[in-house]
């Protein structure tokens, strides 16, 4: 680990702390009415849109469920690296912050050719010492693309825009797409999909 890696990792244990360990019960609510959806681990394959409420706290989010035959011999989403690396413009990693000492989020920037696509990061969390670009978190395989926005103008990245893609690791893929309050800082990112993923249950971070 580089001397600017653990500096992230310090940054990120205080703040990490705070988030709390058990998810707590959340209930999707539908864009256009109609009562709740249940759970977000009962959806089943197709498309959901609305919010999903975690006490007082709730986010407007899209899902896309989608049935994947886990006994295939060769599957894409479960074999594949996460991201792919030959291309024109490689991934390059800008931070490593460790949470819960076996779970590691590493975040990547991609050079774009277009000045516009400079704010987006690429990320994957996995079990600790895995190569972070072909890596499971136990059975899962976890992916992330983030755009970072600056929402009133006045030049400040104050959130996130984020895709999150977790594979079950058996028959079941599920991509996310949810905004999140959070700045550009690595660590605070981190601490914004951590406090998600422990309200709603998206992704099980208990090892």
């Amino acid at each position: 680990m580089t001397l600017r890696h653990l500096v992230f990792a310090l940054l990120a244990a205080p703040f990490l702390g705070l988030v709390p360990e058990q998810a707590q019960s959340c209930t999707l609510v539908p864009e256009h009415g109609g009562g709740t959806g249940g759970s977000i681990e009962s959806l089943q394959p197709g498309t959901f849109t609305g919010h999903v409420e975690c006490g007082a706290t709730s986010h407007a989010l899209a899902i896309w469920t989608i049935s994947v035959d886990g006994s295939a011999q060769a599957l894409g989403v479960r074999d594949d690296p996460l991201f792919r690396v030959r291309t024109a413009n490689p991934l390059t990693q800008v931070a490593a912050i460790g949470y819960d000492q076996n779970i590691q989020f590493s975040l990547f920037r991609r050079a774009m050719e277009r000045p516009e696509n400079a704010t987006r990061l690429f990320a994957t969390v996995c079990d600790t010492g895995d190569d972070p670009l072909n890596c499971s978190l136990g059975q899962q395989r976890v992916k992330l693309r983030i755009d970072l926005r600056d929402t009133n103008d006045d030049g400040v990245v104050d959130h996130a825009y984020n895709q999150i893609s977790v594979y079950d690791g058996a028959s079941k893929l599920q991509v996310v797409y949810v905004d999140l309050p959070t700045d550009a800082q690595p660590h605070r990112l981190v601490g914004a999909w951590v406090r998600f993923f422990s309200e709603t249950g998206v992704l099980n971070l208990e090892r």
